[in-house]
This record gives C-alpha cells, sequence and structure tokens, in this order.
C-alpha cells in the first residue's frame, strides 16, 4: 500500500511504502534498483541478506553487520545499483520511506554517495532520537500511528531545499526517451564533470547510470501492461530481444520471463525470487 506525505514533505519524499505478508518460511527476495534510496522500520520478523551482504560500507559511517548478514530491524539504505537478494526470516511487516533520489543527503547531511549499496542502522543516523521513535513505531498498533510518528520524525530533521539544478535534471532525465548526459549538461551551461560530482554528492551516483535505471524502471512498468519483449525491446531503443534481457539481467539478477512470473511482487522493485 502506497500513502502520499503531507505537503510539507513532498520534497524530500515520494511516498510512504507499507508491506506485509506471511511468510511462514525463509524466502529469498530480491531488491533491484530503482533510483529511490529509503527508510526502513521493521515491525515484522526482519530480513537478512542472502549471498553477498547487503550492508557493508566505509568510513564515514561505521561498519555493520553479524556473520549472519541479518540486516537492523530499522536503516536506512542508498541508491541501489545492483540486485540484492535478501530472505525473510518470518512474517514480514515493514514501514518504508522512499524518498526522492536527492532527499538523503538533504536528511543526514553527509555526501549520497557514502550510503550507495549499503544499509546503516538509523541510531547510527540519527543517534538516540531515532532510538526512540524505533520504540514507539514497535509500540504502534495501526498504519496512521506509524505514519504520524514517521512524518513528524522526519519534519524536524530541518532538511535544506533540494539544488533546483539537480531537480531540474533528474526531470529532464524522466522525460527523455534516449537521454544523452551531454546534452544535458549543455543545457545547464556546466561541464560534464561538474555535473557527474554533483549526482555523486546529491544523488549518490553518476547521471548516466541514474538513467540506466530510470530506463530498467519504465521497462518494468511496460512489462507489466504487455508481454510482447520483442516490441518492448524496440519501443525502448534495445537492438533487439536478446540485447534486452542480457541489460535487464545484468541489472536485475533475473530474465524479464521471471520477473513477469512474479507478479505478486511486494512492490515494483522487490519481488519474491522466481526459479
Amino acid at each position: 500500500m502506497q500513502i502520499p506525505p503531507i505537503p510539507r514533505l513532498a520534497h524530500l519524499v515520494r511516498h510512504f511504502l507499507i508491506l506485509e505478508s506471511p511468510a511462514p518460511q525463509r524466502t529469498i527476495h530480491r531488491l533491484i534498483p530503482d533510483g529511490n534510496p529509503g527508510i526502513v522500520f521493521n515491525y515484522g520478523a526482519g530480513f537478512e541478506g542472502h549471498g553477498e551482504p547487503f550492508g557493508r560500507y566505509s568510513a564515514p559511517i561505521q561498519s555493520y553487520g553479524d556473520s549472519s548478514g541479518l540486516l537492523p530491524a530499522s536503516f536506512v539504505y542508498g541508491q541501489v545499483t545492483r540486485p540484492h537478494p535478501l530472505v525473510s526470516t518470518g512474517d514480514i511487516g515493514a514501514f518504508i520511506v522512499v524518498l526522492r533520489p536527492y532527499a538523503l543527503a538533504l536528511l543526514t547531511g553527509l555526501p549520497a554517495n557514502s550510503f550507495t549499496d549499503r544499509v546503516v542502522p538509523l541510531g547510527q543516523v540519527w543517534g538516540g532520537e531515532a532510538k526512540e521513535l524505533e520504540r514507539q513505531l514497535h509500540r504502534a498498533a495501526a498504519d496512521q500511528q506509524r505514519l504520524d510518528l514517521v512524518q513528524r520524525f522526519l519534519l524536524q530533521r530541518h532538511a535544506r531545499l533540494p539544488d533546483p539544478m539537480i531537480t531540474h535534471s533528474l526531470e529532464w532525465l524522466e522525460n527523455q526517451e534516449t537521454p544523452g548526459i551531454e546534452a544535458l549538461a549543455a543545457e545547464l551551461e556546466i561541464g560534464r564533470r561538474t555535473l557527474e560530482r554533483a549526482f555523486q554528492t546529491t544523488v549518490g551516483i553518476p547521471p548516466k547510470q541514474f538513467a540506466g535505471i530510470l530506463r530498467t524502471q519504465h521497462f518494468l512498468k511496460a512489462l507489466h501492461q504487455q508481454e510482447s519483449l520483442t516490441q518492448l525491446a524496440y519501443e525502448f531503443g534495445y537492438y533487439d530481444q536478446s540485447h534486452l534481457i542480457r541489460d535487464f539481467k545484468m541489472k536485475t539478477g533475473i530474465t524479464p520471463g521471471k520477473y513477469f512470473a512474479a507478479r505478486d511482487a511486494l512492490a515494483l522493485n522487490f519481488i519474491q525470487f522466481v526459479g
């Protein structure tokens, strides 16, 4: 279930997402890139990494992770650039803040690329206030209570307004069928390297990589509306169907067919592993 933020948070929060699903057995899911960082509050059994740990990171943030790969009950995650398998350890119950691409840097005051492909326990980012929020959320009995608590917490972060250059760039990339970074830099009247540095600091990844993630997300939405991969390949600028499949598998870890088989995904970028 998606819930829109209040107007005062709309420049930081894309939407709130509630994931709930019975999972009597350990189940592998796949988190794939969608261009948005986020904050996760688990009130269910929680998740652990599967295979390569999702949660290793370096300075300026202290490293987290134990030998089991169990993720924190509540955590912040940055841009996801590759598929991350996660295992639900029981019934799923999670309240997720899906942030705007630049919002994590504004809320934390840290470079966005220090969070890329990393998980950070909430308490390491915001200290005692975050731990108190965790306690309150675990006691909350309804979604509206959780929503009110989280929105109040975010309003108290006193985040700066986003850089107009970045917001314009993100909108430009979103609306271009085949975005060219040189064309965007020329429109902004800045050098490509200046644009790339700004993206690394505020979004967490280079603009070309972000554009590729957007392309995959647009494809996922289209895939749910039609099944002809050949037609979709040409619509999305691929040479042929095999080129599309290779690119899709590199970015998601599975083929379009396996993704399409998981229509009951809890979210567009969080699916149960099939085969």
